[in-house]
């Protein structure tokens, strides 16, 4: 925030962010949680600006890369992919995986 990449205005020695305070708000909230609790929307609008946020920061919206996968191949597929932090990967369901991914392929194909 303070890199000197965005426009931020001192005011009394005050910083003062001309964003909107309930989208930012909903962003300062999701990286105290460490991004693990996607904030939940009422409607697309809420979503979007949501997104314009984030792009606005830099920060990577990991939640469009998976609704990304989602279009292209089940949900069960999308699921083997996420992994916590830390957490190791089993190779005997790795090798599940890309079975599942093969048989969608060729399916799609």
């Amino acid at each position: 925030m303070f890199s000197g990449m965005h426009g931020l205005k001192k005011v009394d020695e005050q910083v003062f962010l001309d964003r909107d305070g309930s989208t930012f708000q909903t962003l300062v909230n999701y990286l105290r949680n460490d991004r693990k609790i996607y904030p939940e929307f009422e409607n697309q609008n809420e979503s979007r600006l949501f997104t314009e946020e984030l792009n606005f920061w830099g920060i990577k919206d990991d939640r469009q890369e998976e609704k990304r996968l989602e279009a292209k191949f089940p949900a069960e597929i999308v699921d083997m992919f996420k992994i916590e932090p830390g957490e190791e990967l089993d190779f005997q369901e790795k090798n599940q995986t890309n079975e599942l991914v093969k048989q969608t392929w060729n399916m799609l194909g």
